[in-house]
């Protein structure tokens, strides 16, 4: 079925908040990651609270799964749920300072550039070669920023609490990186809000892994949290994709349930 185009307007506003978002926690975060407002009680709710969000996300999707056969969710319901429960495990024996923790950042990470993957392979509609040619050109740009950066990290002698985080969260930064321009040449944005979502929880996702290298190079209490906090955005803009999209399915429903019963008629 071809998908309706969505009003340009209604897109504008869409990236506009999007925009504004990332100002106004970015302009949060200025004023605050120097402060002495976070403690570990509020590390602790924030952590909880983003297994909540993972587990609720996951669940919900594979509800739909099981019940209404949807095997293009299955991808995301499995990935949130399994972070999820690694989040859990990683809570009991440490919280964000554990190997479990870069797990479910990775896992998380791989989630989306999967489903993005997997989208781009089956995409039936043509698509203009000078702009396939520009997004290879462009995701491989991308790839050489980050091993670049990723070097020069190393050339520098960053003290960090393990190199191998930094690997994991460089490849992490990488993969989101990706994810989030491979979905803007998607342009399925244009077509449902579900998918413009999936930006919003990219940007903040990415965001929030910008912070955690600060974590490891500064150690700092106030950057983790903040990190934490961010990707808690990012979950929430996911779930009210999730939610938005169940609605407009619904009346979708509704609608063409009217129109067969008025052609009866």
């Amino acid at each position: 079925m071809k998908l309706k185009k969505l009003d340009s307007e209604h897109i504008f506003l869409q990236f506009l908040m999007l925009f504004f978002s990332l100002v106004v926690f970015l302009l949060f975060s200025f004023f605050t990651e120097t402060q002495e407002i976070w403690t570990d009680t509020i590390q602790k709710t924030l952590y909880i609270f983003t297994i909540t969000l993972s587990l609720l996300v996951g669940g919900t999707l594979l509800f739909r799964v099981i019940k209404k056969k949807i095997k293009e969710e299955v991808f995301w319901a499995l990935g949130f749920l399994l972070v999820g429960v690694l989040d859990i495990f990683s809570l009991k024996i440490g919280g964000a300072h554990t190997v479990l923790h870069i797990i479910s950042r990775t896992i998380l990470t791989l989630t989306f550039f999967l489903v993005w993957f997997l989208n781009e392979r089956k995409r039936d509609e043509k698509v203009d070669k000078r702009e396939e040619i520009a997004k290879r050109i462009l995701m491989v740009f991308l790839i050489l920023i980050f091993f670049c950066f990723l070097f020069f990290l190393s050339w520098r002698s960053i003290f960090v609490r393990s190199y191998t985080s930094l690997i994991f969260s460089s490849i992490i930064l990488m993969f989101l990186t990706i994810s989030l321009v491979g979905n803007m040449f998607l342009k399925e944005w244009r077509y449902r809000d579900f998918n413009y979502w999936i930006l919003f929880s990219l940007a903040f996702l990415i965001v929030s892994e910008v912070f955690f290298f600060d974590m490891l190079g500064a150690s700092s209490f106030n950057s983790l949290n903040l990190s934490m906090l961010s990707r808690i955005f990012g979950q929430v803009a996911f779930l009210i994709g999730v939610l938005n999209n169940f609605y407009i399915e619904k009346l979708d429903g509704k609608v063409t349930k009217n129109k067969k019963v008025s052609k009866k008629i």
